[in-house]
Parts: structure tokens; C-alpha cells; sequence
């Protein structure tokens, strides 16, 4: 059971980390708007897409009519008696918040202190549906965590939540590839494309958009109706957010990716982006000095049903008689 303090700790992280998912779409949208490199962006994307299959598979698979065996191609997934394949229209980005201690990020002093992925969420982006979805992971969630020493040398994987995996790394580049991994292992290998990483800090003062200190969820509609009218007024107020945060986020998400993303989602609508959540079993620690912190036990079979809802299309076969 989850105690109601840690529970509204969790609905903050949740909603804090879905304004920097907005947030940073809405940035994007400036800071490329000028530069013309759109088809190498869109090209280093989908090449990226192709090349990496997800190894989502269920029991099923070993299942197969003779009618499918003769039709099957890699990567393809048999889920309640029907096929599915991956939606390569897709590209997805894990967005972090990190706590450093002292609120910011940046380079650690060694290479195993790099802070902690305070929250994570993807974003997740459909051409082929024109829709938007935030998946939120619980930064408790077990996985198996990979060890290095301060020379960067690997020395072991244990089990531990998975925000932890941060602060194996330098604090910036290094932690977001280690934690982008975590994530991706835990996806069943769901390409992720990109990285975004930001300090609390940063967060807080995005939130304070709302002019709501104690933001929930059912705030977020607040924030984002507030960006969006500034721009409209204002094409400059996201490069403005952009140039506040600037020195304080690690990315690896290019101009010319950018600026395919951007040109590609104008017409989504960012408002009704589905949200979802890993489904699992959470078990709170008593007495804890953080109330957010515990063990989350990721549900395997409902995690993998919302990746093939989210990240799969149905294959749709003729069958005689």
C-alpha cells in the first residue's frame, strides 16, 4: 500500500515531469525555427528507427499458425490471437529531472556521482496517428542496474531502482546514455532517439507558470494553455524559457532532428497527448527520510500490452475460408 504523503510525492513528480515534456516541445519549436538542415535530421531519424528492433515477445509467438509461419517477419509480435508490428513512424525521447544536491546539472566531480533521475517519463511521437502520449516511469521501479567505479570501469549490475543508474556517470552525456539504457532494457528495447535532462530547480520555476506552488496534475492544462498564449502573443517566449535554461539541461537531440520533429508535429495537438503509466506492484519505505522512495515491481504483461497499444500497429492478414 502506498501511504498518502508518498502517494501526492509521486503525483507531483508525475505532473512536474509532464510540463518539461511539454515544455520542451514547445521550445524546440523556436530554437530551430531558423535553421534549414530538416533532411538530415529526418534521415539520421528513421535511419535510427530502422536499424534498432524491439525484442518485445510473449509466449505466443512460439504459437504460430502454419498460415503466419509462411507470412512472419522479424520483430513481429503475436499478443490474444492477433499480430502486431512495429509503428517505425515513431520517435521517442526520455525526459529526466535530476537532482544533483545542489540543484543543478553538471559534470561530477568523479565518475560515480553524477546525482539521480528524480523523475522520468518519454515522449512519445506518432506521425502515422498524429498523436502525442507521456508515459511516466516510477523512479523506484527495480531493474538491473549497472556499477562503475570513478574510472568508469564497469564492476558489477545489481538490483536497484532505476533512477540510480544516473549516478553512475559523469553528471551529464555519460549519466544520460547510462540512464537511456536503463530505460530502453526496461522497454523490451523500444528505440528511445533522443535525451532531455533538466535540474529541480528548473522544474520548479517552469511550474511556477501555474502561480501554483503545490501543483497537481490536474493543473497541467493551466501551464500549458499559459506557454501557448504567451506565444501566440510572443513568438519569443519559448526562446526565452529556452535561454533561462539553457546552462542547466544536458541533450543530445541535434538542430537538424529538431527541426524535422517540429515541422513534422505541427499539426499535432499537444493538449490531448494520452498519459499513461507503468502498471506494477509499489511497496513504500517506513520511516523513510525521502517519502517518495521504495520498491516499484513493473507488471510485465501490462507493460508489455501498453508498449504494443502504444509503440504497434495490428497486422492486418486475410485469412481463407
Amino acid at each position: 500500500m502506498i501511504d498518502k504523503r508518498s502517494e501526492k510525492s509521486n503525483r507531483a513528480q508525475i505532473a512536474l515531469v509532464i510540463v518539461v515534456c511539454v515544455v520542451g516541445v514547445l521550445i524546440m519549436a523556436v530554437v530551430v525555427a531558423a535553421i534549414a538542415i530538416r533532411v538530415s535530421g529526418k534521415n539520421k531519424l528513421k535511419n535510427q528507427i530502422v536499424t534498432d528492433i524491439p525484442d518485445l515477445l510473449t509466449d505466443e509467438n512460439e504459437k504460430l499458425t502454419k498460415e503466419e509461419r509462411k507470412i512472419w517477419k522479424e520483430g513481429w509480435v503475436k499478443h490474444d490471437g492477433r499480430i502486431y508490428e512495429y509503428n517505425d513512424s515513431i520517435v521517442t525521447f526520455l525526459f529526466m529531472v535530476i537532482d544533483k544536491g545542489d540543484g543543478t546539472v553538471k559534470k561530477g566531480a568523479d565518475g560515480a556521482n553524477g546525482g539521480r533521475a528524480d523523475a522520468l517519463c518519454l515522449l512519445v511521437m506518432d506521425s502515422n496517428h498524429k498523436a502525442v502520449r507521456v508515459i511516466e516511469i516510477n523512479r523506484n521501479t527495480m531493474v538491473p542496474v549497472d556499477v562503475y567505479n570513478d574510472k568508469g570501469d564497469h564492476v558489477d549490475t545489481v538490483t536497484a531502482q532505476i533512477y540510480t543508474q544516473y549516478g553512475f556517470g559523469n553528471g551529464k552525456e555519460e549519466s544520460c546514455e547510462y540512464q537511456l539504457k536503463a530505460v530502453e532494457d526496461l522497454f523490451f528495447n523500444i528505440p528511445i532517439h533522443g535525451y532531455f535532462a533538466i535540474d529541480k530547480e528548473t522544474v520548479i520555476r517552469l511550474a511556477d507558470l501555474a502561480d501554483d506552488e503545490d501543483l497537481t496534475v490536474s493543473d497541467l492544462q493551466k501551464v500549458i494553455a499559459k506557454i501557448r498564449t504567451q506565444t501566440r502573443h510572443d513568438i519569443t517566449a519559448p526562446l526565452r524559457i529556452y535561454n533561462e535554461i539553457s546552462d542547466r539541461m544536458v541533450t543530445n537531440i541535434t538542430a537538424g532532428e529538431l527541426m524535422y520533429l517540429v515541422s513534422d508535429a505541427g499539426d499535432y495537438n499537444f493538449d490531448n497527448g494520452e498519459m499513461y503509466s507503468v502498471k506494477g506492484k509499489y511497496t513504500a519505505f517506513e520511516d523513510a527520510a525521502d517519502p517518495g522512495s521504495g520498491e516499484f515491481y513493473a507488471d510485465e504483461d501490462a507493460l508489455k500490452e501498453m508498449i504494443l497499444k502504444i509503440f504497434y500497429d495490428e497486422v492486418k492478414i486475410s485469412r481463407k475460408g
